[in-house]
């Protein structure tokens, strides 16, 4: 099943370019699963990795005959409906093979270690999901 039989409209894939002060050209794609929350943040974040893993292993096999210096930036986020502005939850900008080593860990916190990002998870990809009893 593809990600966009699975998510629907929640399932955005596009590409696009961004032009460097040097004048050259990056390729890359969006590929992008907004979500609803769980029942709580910690059982969100596992969700969103689970779900951020499934579309890295789509990304690999999708995109496997691609350039290798085209990039990809995977995403999962907040679904309007969650969080009014969305908000980012996991995301990685990387080419094919950062892909494939992303997809490979078990955990957000396994990926964040090796990447040593701020993207895994977003700073602050919970605030005004969740409530915070007193």
């Amino acid at each position: 099943m593809t990600p966009f039989e699975k998510y629907g409209d929640d399932f955005i894939c596009h590409p696009f370019t961004v032009k460097k002060a040097d004048g050259r050209v990056i390729h890359a794609r969006d590929i992008v699963v907004c979500i609803a929350p769980k029942k709580d943040a910690a059982n969100a974040l596992i969700y969103a990795w689970e779900v951020f893993r499934e579309l890295a292993q789509w990304v690999c096999t999708e995109f496997a005959s691609y350039p290798p210096n085209e990039t990809y930036r995977v995403v999962v986020a907040w679904s309007r409906r969650a969080r009014e502005r969305e908000g980012h939850i996991v995301k990685i900008w990387c080419d094919l093979a950062g892909v494939r080593e992303a997809a490979s860990f078990a955990t957000v916190e396994d990926c964040a270690a090796r990447f040593g990002s701020g993207w895994l998870p977003f700073k602050n990809w919970q605030k005004d999901v969740f409530t915070i009893a007193a």
